[in-house]
């Protein structure tokens, strides 16, 4: 039976992750290759790293002749919501509001991100008035 799956990825884990995404399927040196575009990293460290996440059941392995292929079992909108919610239970009581009214207040969101932002509310607004 495999590592149970965390909550949480690891900075590392969401780089080889990200790799995964964009080559999908892929070996070690080829996700090796990827990573050295943005800065050294050993080879072992990205083995060692694919092995983790194969463990945890976020990726898949198989065989290619004498070579191990990988990919992602997990998609980047999952990681994306997995990650949002553990910020949401852990800083904003689970709330999405909560979250929106600090975003607002600390001024992290420039004019073009609030006018885009508004647009995106009045579409949400809408499909929900239609489901009801």
């Amino acid at each position: 039976m495999g590592r149970p799956r965390s909550q949480t990825f690891t900075e590392a884990e969401q780089r080889v992750l990200k790799a995964l995404w964009s080559l999908g399927e892929a070996s070690v040196s080829d996700i090796h290759g990827r990573l050295s575009e943005h800065g050294a990293i050993a080879y072992t460290t990205v083995l060692t790293m694919v092995g983790v996440l194969c463990q945890k059941g976020y990726a898949a392995r198989r065989k290619d002749g004498r070579a191990h292929l990988y990919r992602a079992l997990v998609s980047e909108a999952e990681v994306r919501r997995q990650a949002l919610q553990q910020v949401l239970g852990r800083f904003f009581d689970g709330s999405p509001a909560a979250l929106a009214r600090h975003l607002l207040e600390e001024d992290a969101l420039d004019p073009g991100a609030l006018k885009a932002l508004r647009a995106e509310i009045t579409r949400a607004r809408k499909r929900s008035e239609a489901k009801s």
